[in-house]
């Protein structure tokens, strides 16, 4: 059966590898970062085009130019100057009779594991506050989903299926006055401004309040947000698990 990786696989592990070429019977000619720390087909993308043979080794293309002689007649005078580049740095590469050796250059001592292979993919990538807005706050894990999706702007509420061309209702079902959206329906509807301010009231949380963000421009994913920063430990545990559960209470009562 085929390897399951696809090429952005292959070139992850081209970044976090480093070959030492020896007999060059089981590194990749074009592919593998070998010469140089370099592919050759990163160092010569031109002639690597018009190679017949992509999927040979070292060994079997630098015996008796072989590298050159799938080119044929391929190539150009366009070609010239990677293809004279190429021979060059090739000319230098003499093979022995030891196996090649491949390394891990990631992570502490150049030593592999499965979790600095698993963090490389997310190499360069922006961390979200979802950890602490949401997993890790106390709630049944379906109202975690959910709120999850509600960040993203993932739940399914008449905006969403306006756009995809769906059957929808188009007003919000707990006024019926406004095109229903997840700004609308959890921080603008009067049905659920008035949850708001009962629970606000019963739990004693002040931030819970209408009356504290309803002017303010925000996107759902910003008004969660607020209610995490500058607050005691003690209060945003408390806010973070009402506010998740009364969103939870509030799609399960538009639903039905």
């Amino acid at each position: 059966m085929p390897i399951p990786c696809n090429k952005t696989d292959r070139q992850l592990f081209s970044a976090a590898t480093r070959i030492t070429i020896e007999n060059g019977q089981t590194t990749s000619f074009w592919t593998d970062r070998w010469l140089g720390g370099q592919a050759p087909c990163e160092i010569a993308p031109n002639i690597y085009k018009i190679s017949s043979r992509k999927n040979q080794c070292v060994q079997d293309a630098l015996a008796n130019g072989k590298w050159m002689q799938d080119l044929r007649t391929r190539w150009t005078d366009n070609h010239l100057v990677q293809l004279i580049g190429l021979a060059e740095l090739l000319d230098e590469v003499q093979l022995s009779s030891d196996p090649d050796s491949i390394s891990w250059c990631v992570g502490k001592d150049d030593f592999y594991t499965a979790k600095y292979a698993y963090q490389l993919q997310f190499f360069g990538s922006v961390r979200t506050e979802f950890k602490q807005l949401i997993w890790k706050v106390w709630a049944p894990a379906r109202c975690k989903f959910f709120i999850w999706t509600l960040m993203i702007g993932r739940v399914l509420t008449a905006d969403k299926l306006l756009s995809r061309q769906w059957e929808n209702d188009y007003f919000c079902p707990l006024c019926r006055r406004n095109l229903e959206t997840a700004g609308h329906l959890f921080t603008e509807c009067i049905y659920s401004i008035k949850i708001w301010t009962a629970c606000a009231e019963l739990l004693q949380l002040n931030l819970l309040q209408p009356i504290t963000w309803a002017n303010k421009e925000f996107t759902i994913r910003q008004w969660f947000s607020e209610l995490i920063c500058n607050r005691p430990k003690a209060i945003k545990k408390r806010a973070f698990t009402s506010a998740q559960l009364i969103c939870w209470e509030l799609w399960k009562k538009r639903n039905r």
